[in-house]
């Protein structure tokens, strides 16, 4: 009889677990679908002409396609692997596709966060409890982009690192060169996954020479097993290795080196800039950092050297940069998840019961989709409130006269619906560099030097952004005529044998 009422208990138990984990993924989901952030972000597009590019001509690019300034410069498409699969959901399902294979994504990494959490803290509750304030932390950094596998990818990665480190197995870690194959073909930034493995590396190293030396530093945890140095520096040797299999290989660490040097956009786009401290999630972020470096003091065998070196370097890369807030925030998270770990840790979850969430999250996400009217005609009402859809269309129907100068926020929509006038600028940063930039951004803020801008001077149709000064610095210069406006977009037209009388379709500015 008790084997009878321990077996229910146990099941009552998997049951209320697969409902809290499946609760945390339809909140992030139903928060997404109501945003549809995946058709209103500005980079989305470009992803898609690419994606579709490659699947058209069985080829990666190697110049600036679509792009009318620097169509001849080199360039690296080194989200590859994310582009092609957005576009075969977008070539599949439409828009709605996009739509829902980018949700899925930011699923993904929230169960990646929660499978590491649960791994090793050992404790569901605390592991979706961490989860939780975790995505808090981080549902900024949740646009639908590349970046979303690299935090997932990270997650395992720095689970399996720890589990070697606590364990001292290196048979874990035998799983990240497959991980780097894939994530170097997905995301640039698997860059922080060989700074993790480099990291781990070095202070095993560097503990393997105070130990054969008899030093010991006060304060630092004492390993007594420690991991075969050889084999770990063949597993590092093959995450290098992986990372040059794929068509741009050894070129994707120039794409590393050229974001390295930039300087204009991280002046100029507010995700690329430092925390404002202005939304709750950057004191989210804070409290996370500060219980980070707490519970990594407050282990009774000392400090971990490689954790008090992660949780350091990825606390200034963060607070540079509020795009990169995941970057520290996980890691946190992980230090907090092993000092909660008791000594007996709950056993593993069934496969069963994974199974069935996994499914049951593929039909919640499928569900929603339709309670929030992810359709064709909803996904476009939406995208005409932050792109300038009808601008598009009128330059489209009226065969306006090209070259097109257009702001960066739109360039990734005119890329994916009006092919036939290559951008003057978009958000591939690493393709335009600095000087462009830099002309770009004082330009867009109405500085005089935007009359000796030669994109704009070889323009003869203009598509901007209405929040900017530019467009009155343009609206004021005869050169030019307003023909169109929409809800975020303004369209001008240089003047060809002398001024108009007009400025706009109606005699005035809209």
């Amino acid at each position: 009889m008790n084997d009878v009422a321990q077996r229910a208990s146990r099941i009552r138990e998997l049951v209320s677990q697969s409902f809290a984990l499946l609760a945390l993924l339809a909140v992030v989901a139903r928060q997404q679908l109501i945003e549809r952030n995946a058709v209103v972000d500005f980079d989305i597009w470009w992803h898609l002409r690419v994606g579709r590019w490659i699947t058209e001509n069985f080829a990666v690019p190697r110049t600036g396609l679509f792009s009318r300034t620097v169509s001849d410069r080199a360039w690296v498409a080194y989200s590859w692997g994310f582009e092609v699969l957005l576009a075969r959901a977008e070539h599949w399902f439409g828009l709605p596709g996009v739509m829902l294979i980018c949700v899925a994504m930011v699923m993904m990494v929230v169960f990646a966060l929660f499978w590491m959490l649960l791994r090793l803290s050992g404790q569901f509750w605390t592991a979706i409890l961490l989860a939780a304030i975790g995505m808090w932390a981080i549902y900024h950094n949740t646009a639908p982009r590349p970046i979303l596998f690299s935090m997932a990818f990270f997650c395992v990665m720095l689970a399996l690192i720890l589990d070697a480190n606590r364990t001292a197995r290196i048979e874990p870690l035998y799983l990240l060169p497959p991980i780097f194959l894939l994530w170097s073909n997905i995301h640039i930034q698997f860059i922080y996954g060989l700074f993790l493995i480099t990291l781990f590396l070095g202070v095993n190293v560097a503990e393997y020479i105070l130990k054969k030396s008899g030093e010991r530093l006060p304060y630092l945890m004492e390993r007594e097993t420690m991991l075969p140095l050889r084999r770990l520096a063949v597993v590092y040797m093959a995450c290098i290795l992986a990372t040059l299999i794929g068509p741009y290989s050894f070129r994707l660490y120039g794409v590393v080196l050229e974001y390295a040097h930039s300087q204009v956009a991280y002046q100029s786009i507010t995700e690329l800039q430092a925390l404002s401290f202005r939304t709750s999630a950057h004191y989210i972020q804070l409290l996370l950092v500060a219980a980070g470096f707490f519970a990594l003091g407050r282990s009774r065998k000392g400090v971990d050297l490689f954790k008090l070196a992660l949780l350091t370097i990825a606390t200034v890369v963060a607070f540079r940069t509020t795009r990169d807030a995941w970057f520290v925030c996980i890691p946190c998270l992980a230090v907090i998840a092993e000092q909660c770990a008791p000594e007996q840790r709950e056993a593993p979850a069934p496969v069963l019961q994974r199974t069935v969430e996994f499914v049951a999250a593929i039909v919640m996400l499928v569900l929603l989709g339709r309670v929030y009217d992810v359709n064709d005609a909803s996904l476009k009402q939406t995208m005409a409130l932050r792109l300038p859809v009808h601008s598009a269309e009128y330059i489209n129907a009226n065969h306006l006269p090209g070259p097109l100068y257009n702001t960066l926020n739109f360039g990734g929509y005119l890329i994916w619906w009006m092919p036939n006038y290559p951008v003057s600028i978009d958000g591939r940063n690493d393709l335009y560099g600095d000087e462009i930039d830099s002309r770009y951004w004082n330009s867009l803020r109405g500085f005089p030097e935007w009359r000796l801008d030669p994109d704009i001077e070889s323009a003869n149709t203009l598509l901007l952004d209405r929040q900017f000064p530019l467009v009155d610095a343009i609206y004021n210069d005869p050169r030019f005529r307003l023909v169109h406006t929409d809800e975020c977009g303004a369209v001008f037209v240089r003047i060809r044998g002398g001024a108009d009388a007009s400025k706009s379709p109606a005699g005035e500015k809209k």
